[in-house]
């Protein structure tokens, strides 16, 4: 009898735990779908509250900003088939999937398929190597995230592998990643909105801003953001483990005890035109002086907000809520560094958490702006000029080549790329957890654009 009753209360405890309520926030990116003002944008599927047979869950744009959603609850964990419909109208492809090891927010485009297996092959040595297959043949990568947009709309968006291997956590569209130098962009931008909105004048002497450290010379802002000053310093932030002391802006300028940075000095060769740790930090710390507020508030009052990037984070360290969907840090070894995300208080060059969507919205807005369809936060001419090049390859904010705009990040941990061509409309981003990959990345990245030219010849077949 007792066992019976042991056996009756262990049912009614594992059926309690399956009944548990899971609620998710569904989000689709509509802009370029084919709806009209009075559309009724759904999604239907095959667990309840969702079903195949009607429009039963709408989504709403309450922002009016294109991104519809819904807030869902399902009586129990399970794995969902969906699709998104306008009006009695299917999104094109298979259905998508959704199970509750993922996180409870998730983003999705129309008519954009999220790639669980990636379609890229590589040819070495006369070889053919899969995506999984190049990931381990150097230094080991987990998880990738790439995004590649055309016209404003993305063509392809790849997730592939582990954001978190040690607890089977997968990559998504909104796992963030820790980008490095490429941080240094933010800054840039941040300077051209206070020169937009007459806090400083490009022209005008950068020690005039200055608060925490003085330097030599007469050079100007624009200076600064041309590459100009020759300072030392590194390219990447190495970080700080949970433990340390975490020196501030002033102890990183002067090379304080702790700090893994030199202190720093002005070279007097030639400039190298590059725009290192201390030239986003004296940056950061004009910024800082200008507003009077910490320099990740005027990041996000500045362009997060107006841009609604609300994926980004420009902070030394995330909280819990903040890392619910970041990537860990994986050193040489593919092993995770310690406490699995390092702390980087290089706020102005290597202090932003994003993913390759969020970044994207950063980079359509200063194509647009380039083009005077969206000078919103920067004039037309501040937006040609942050990206045509001025001092041999520097712009102000991104540096040109002969096929557009680039900029790459390194961080330990990660590594990340981005491209563009502002005349054409196209963006290719790409983010690894893996410490300084870049010939793996300059893979990833050749095959995505060799993706890129196959779909687009199909769409004109079609």
């Amino acid at each position: 009898m007792k066992k019976l009753l042991f056996f009756i209360a262990l049912s009614i405890a594992f059926f309690s735990v399956r009944a548990t309520p899971q609620t998710i926030i569904l989000s689709v990116d509509m802009r370029a779908a084919p709806k009209s003002p009075n559309s009724v944008i759904a999604v239907r599927g095959n667990v309840s509250p969702l079903s195949w047979k009607a429009n039963n869950v709408v989504l709403t744009d309450e922002n009016q900003d294109g991104f519809f959603t819904a807030t869902i609850t399902f009586e129990n964990e399970n794995v969902i088939e969906y699709k998104y419909v306008i009006d009695e109208r299917w999104e094109n492809g298979d259905n998508r999937i959704y199970d509750f090891a993922k996180p409870k927010s998730i983003m999705d485009v129309w008519g954009v398929e999220t790639f669980a297996t990636a379609p890229y092959f590589f040819k070495k040595e006369d070889k053919i190597m899969d995506f999984a297959a190049r990931m381990k043949s150097e230094q080991i990568v987990h998880g990738v995230s790439q995004i590649i947009m055309h016209n404003d709309k993305i063509d392809t968006l790849l997730t592939w592998g582990f954001r978190d291997v040690e607890n089977q956590l997968k990559v998504d569209a909104n796992t963030i990643f820790h980008i490095g130098g490429m941080g240094q962009s933010l800054t840039a931008f941040a300077v051209l909105r206070a020169a937009e909105t007459k806090r400083l004048s490009l022209d005008a002497p950068l020690n005039q801003y200055l608060a925490s450290v003085k330097i030599e010379g007469d050079f100007t802002v624009r200076d600064l953001l041309l590459g100009k000053i020759n300072l030392n310093g590194s390219t990447k932030p190495d970080g700080y483990e949970k433990g340390q002391k975490i020196p501030t802006l002033q102890e990183i300028f002067a090379g304080a005890k702790g700090t893994n940075t030199p202190k720093m000095k002005q070279k007097s060769s030639k400039s190298d035109n590059q725009f290192n740790i201390f030239a986003a930090l004296l940056a950061q710390d004009a910024l800082e002086n200008i507003y009077k507020m910490p320099f990740g508030e005027i990041v996000q009052q500045e362009i997060l907000i107006p841009l609604e990037m609300k994926n980004t984070f420009v902070k030394a360290e995330l909280n819990d809520a903040e890392a619910q969907n970041a990537s860990v840090g994986y050193n040489k070894k593919g092993e995770a560094v310690a406490g699995k995300r390092l702390i980087f208080p290089e706020l102005g060059f290597g202090g932003v958490w994003t993913s390759p969507s969020d970044y994207a919205k950063f980079i359509s807005h200063l194509i647009k702006a380039n083009k005077g369809e969206d000078n919103r936060l920067i004039s037309k001419q501040l937006a040609i000029d942050a990206l045509r090049s001025s001092n041999d390859y520097r712009a102000l904010v991104f540096p040109q080549g002969d096929t557009g705009n680039y900029l790459g990040g390194a961080a330990t941990g990660f590594r990340t790329q981005v491209g563009f061509n502002a005349e054409k409309n196209t963006i290719m981003i790409t983010f690894m957890n893996s410490y300084e990959n870049w010939r793996v990345m300059l893979d990833v990245e050749k095959a995505g654009r060799n993706f890129l030219s196959k779909s687009e010849s199909k769409k004109v077949r079609e």
